[in-house]
Formats: C-alpha cells, sequence, structure tokens
C-alpha cells in the first residue's frame, strides 16, 4: 500500500514527463521538416576545380647588391686568411711552368680588383663587363645568353621566354565571358561522378586548359590533392578548389574566343585587383 506523499509524487513527475514530451515533439517536427526541405536546395550539383599553372624560373634570379659586395667581400677574406701556396715546392724557380703561374696569379688579382670596384654598380653593367671581356679574349662561343629576352623587349605576355628568373602564371579571359574578366583556367566536376577514377579534382584540373588553349602544353601536376579553397568563382557551387601545377614543355595555342597570359605575381596581382579571389589565391603565388 503506497503512501499519500509518494503517490503524489508520481503523478507530479508523470505530468512533467508528459509536457516535455510534447513540447519536443511540437518543436522538432517543423524544424525536421524545414531542415528537410532546405537541404535538397542548398545541395550544389557540382564542385569547381581551378588550376595555378607555373612556369618555374629558367635561371637564377639576379643577386641583390649587398649579396654581390657580401660574397665579393668572404672571397677576399676567405683569400687573404688561407695558407700562402708553396710556389717553390711546385714550381722550379725560373721555370716556364713559374713564370706562366706568377701571369695567372697577377690577372687574377686585377680581375678580383676589378671586380670588388664594380660591386656597387648595376648588376647589368656588371654582366655587360663580363660579356665584353670574354668577347676580347675571342670566346664568343662561351659568352653567355642576355637575361633580357626579345620578349621582354616586345612586353609580349603570351611568351614564355620572359622574365627568366621568375615564376610565371597562367591566367585566361573568354571572350564571351559576362564580365569575368581575368581569372584562373576552371572546370566543373560533377558531383554525380567524383567517385569514380576519371572524375577526381586531379585528373579533371588539366582539362581546364587544354579545353581552352589546346593540349600542346606538357602539364605536371603537383599533387592529387587542392592547395587551397577560393570563394564562389561558377554558379552552383560555393566554392573553387585550387590545383597547383607546372608547364614543363610546349605552348599554348591561339584561340580567337580567349585571350591568355603568363604574368609574374606582381602583375597577377594588377589584372585580379577588383577579383573577390586575389586575398586567398595571394598566398599560393610564388616569386
Amino acid at each position: 500500500m503506497s503512501s499519500p506523499i509518494a503517490s503524489t509524487s508520481r503523478q507530479m513527475l508523470s505530468g512533467v514527463v508528459g509536457r516535455s514530451a510534447r513540447r519536443y515533439a511540437t518543436s522538432s517536427v517543423p524544424g525536421s521538416a524545414a531542415a528537410a526541405a532546405q537541404t535538397p536546395a542548398a545541395a550544389e550539383d557540382h564542385v569547381t576545380t581551378s588550376l595555378l599553372l607555373s612556369r618555374p624560373p629558367r635561371i637564377l634570379r639576379t643577386p641583390h647588391p649587398f649579396e654581390t659586395a657580401y660574397f665579393s667581400y668572404n672571397a677576399r677574406l676567405q683569400r687573404a686568411l688561407a695558407q700562402p701556396f708553396p710556389k717553390d715546392f711546385y714550381f722550379k724557380r725560373g721555370s716556364a711552368a713559374e713564370r706562366r703561374f706568377d701571369q695567372e696569379e697577377a690577372a687574377r688579382r686585377a680581375a678580383k680588383t676589378e671586380e670588388a670596384a664594380a660591386a656597387a654598380a648595376a648588376s647589368s653593367e656588371g654582366e655587360a663587363g663580363q660579356a665584353k671581356g670574354l668577347s676580347e679574349e675571342g670566346n664568343q662561343e662561351n659568352s653567355p645568353a642576355p637575361r633580357q629576352t626579345k620578349a621582354d623587349e616586345l612586353g609580349d605576355v603570351k611568351s614564355l621566354d620572359r622574365a627568366l628568373d621568375r615564376t610565371l602564371f597562367l591566367l585566361v579571359k573568354e571572350q564571351g565571358s559576362q564580365g569575368r574578366g581575368w581569372t584562373l583556367p576552371s572546370t566543373i566536376v560533377p558531383k554525380s561522378g567524383r567517385s569514380e577514377g576519371s572524375e577526381t579534382l586531379h585528373l579533371r584540373a588539366p582539362g581546364a586548359v587544354t579545353k581552352l588553349l589546346g593540349d600542346s602544353m606538357d602539364i605536371w601536376m603537383i599533387n592529387h590533392l587542392p592547395v587551397g579553397v577560393l570563394p564562389l568563382l561558377e554558379a552552383g557551387s560555393d566554392k573553387t578548389y585550387v590545383m597547383r601545377a607546372h608547364i614543363l614543355a610546349g605552348q599554348a595555342s591561339e584561340s580567337s574566343s580567349v585571350d591568355y597570359a603568363w604574368l609574374t605575381r606582381e602583375e597577377v596581382q594588377q589584372h585580379l585587383s577588383s577579383s573577390k579571389a586575389l586575398p586567398g589565391l595571394d598566398a599560393l603565388l610564388s616569386q
């Protein structure tokens, strides 16, 4: 036989549980229906991948005047602190070999003196003087090629033979685009087929270039994963996955419907100054 206090407690507990269950059912059902209704509308039907195609530097960059002076000073310091060459041990006194060694040593010291005097001058002037010295010695076949190419002189941004000491990036501009302007080559990867081997991002990304500029370029994908995510660049997707690649050989084919340019980092920033993708892309651009 239960006491009145225990009976009252059970009645109060059952009432609280019943009200909580009714309140939970009332609030959760419409929310679930709303979430189910929003899911199909919010889900995009594809993802977009863009290819950041670059041409690595072909020559070493021009050293800064401070670097040139630093290395020249270290070379002279190392020479001054080194043990003197035992000439008498290797050459007979008064021999032709000793005279030839003395002449070469004098020429080396003169060259070092001239190099130290020209360290403060512009590097281009120093290279011109070096080429002039080689031509005076009759070594035309060994003279270095100029760092400034014909494409640099003409300002040809479609040539890969420009800015040889910098990394160049490919930007495209479709003539019929609705005000998109300059952008990275992009392509669409349907979500329905992304599980197939032929629909992965790193396999579809080169197609963003070949469909616009032909397949005459040898493109090497650096990795299988995106290097960055940019805001919306194509309708139907909320983000763009950026893949990185190098061009190893070949050149883009001319097209009347697509304009393209190989640009340095600063030039890319100028061409994409009004694009909302620039803040995320800027961190991916190398020198």
